[in-house]
């Protein structure tokens, strides 16, 4: 996976308008808006749209197989840090 692929997907999602409450927050749980100071992410769904638009770039320019560290390739759904 190249690595700015990974950076823009990184970037992009610290524009995210989903609240994502962490353990000690007392909204943790709930789906209220809510002024604290939890951060904000994207959405799975946008994730999952994003990643998929990837793979359907990735495979029109035939590199839609398996993943290769050695050749700097690979599918974004499968990477951990995403």
């Amino acid at each position: 996976m190249p690595q700015d692929i990974i950076r823009y997907l990184i970037w992009k999602d610290n524009f995210g308008t989903t609240k994502i409450h962490q353990d000690g927050c007392q909204f943790f749980g709930t789906k209220v808006k809510s002024a604290c100071s939890c951060p904000k992410r994207l959405a799975f769904g946008t994730v999952d749209y994003m990643i998929g638009k990837l793979h359907s770039i990735f495979s029109a320019a035939g590199r839609g197989g398996d993943d290769s560290t050695i050749l700097g390739y690979g599918k974004p759904v499968e990477l951990g840090v995403v």
